[in-house]
C-alpha cells in the first residue's frame, strides 16, 4: 500500500515528506535550484497569502521550482518572477534578496503592503523591478542605487514616502 501511495505521490511531483509535514514544503527535495532560493520562494508564498492567490499553480506541489506559475529559470536560479494581478496580499519578505540570478522581479498590480526589503538591493543582476500597483509605505531602500544592471524600475511615487 506505502508503494502504491509513493508511486502515485511521484506520478504529480509530489513528495511523502511535503505530505506528512502537515503542508509545509520540503525544499530538501527540489533539484532544479539551490535549497537557499527554495526557500526565498517559499517565503514568498507564505508572506503573500499564496493559498489565496488567483492562480497558483504548482506552488508547493510539486518539486520543480521552475514549474510553479510565474517562476522562470536559467541554468540553476531563478532568473524571472512574474505574478501581475494575481491576488498577492501581506508583505514582501526580505528572503527574495536570496535569489542571486535573478533579473527580472514583477509583482505589479497586487495588494502588497509594507516596506520595499532593503535586501533587494543584494540582486545585483536584476535588470527590471516592477512594484507599482500596490500599498507600498516608506522608502526606496538606497540599496537598490547598487543595483548596476537594474534599468527598468516601476513604483508608485505617490504611496512611497509615506509611513
Amino acid at each position: 500500500m506505502l508503494k502504491k501511495l509513493a508511486l502515485f505521490l511521484s506520478l504529480f511531483g509530489l513528495t511523502s515528506a511535503a505530505i506528512a509535514s502537515g503542508g509545509e514544503f520540503d525544499c530538501s527535495t527540489v533539484t532544479d535550484v539551490p535549497y537557499e532560493e527554495c526557500e526565498a520562494l517559499v517565503a514568498f508564498y507564505n508572506s503573500t497569502n499564496g493559498d489565496n492567490w488567483y492562480i497558483n499553480d504548482g506552488w508547493l506541489e510539486t518539486n520543480n521550482v521552475c514549474d510553479w506559475l510565474g517562476v522562470e529559470c536559467e541554468g540553476l536560479n531563478v532568473s524571472r518572477r512574474v505574478l501581475i494581478r494575481n491576488g498577492l496580499t501581506g508583505s514582501i519578505p526580505p528572503e527574495l534578496g536570496k535569489l542571486s540570478g535573478l533579473m527580472d522581479l514583477q509583482m505589479s498590480d497586487n495588494q502588497l503592503t509594507g516596506s520595499i526589503p532593503t535586501e533587494l538591493g543584494k540582486l545585483s543582476g536584476l535588470m527590471r523591478l516592477n512594484l507599482s500597483g500596490n500599498q507600498l509605505t516608506g522608502s526606496i531602500p538606497t540599496e537598490l542605487s547598487d543595483l548596476s544592471y537594474l534599468k527598468m524600475l516601476f513604483l508608485d511615487s505617490n504611496q512611497l514616502g509615506e509611513s
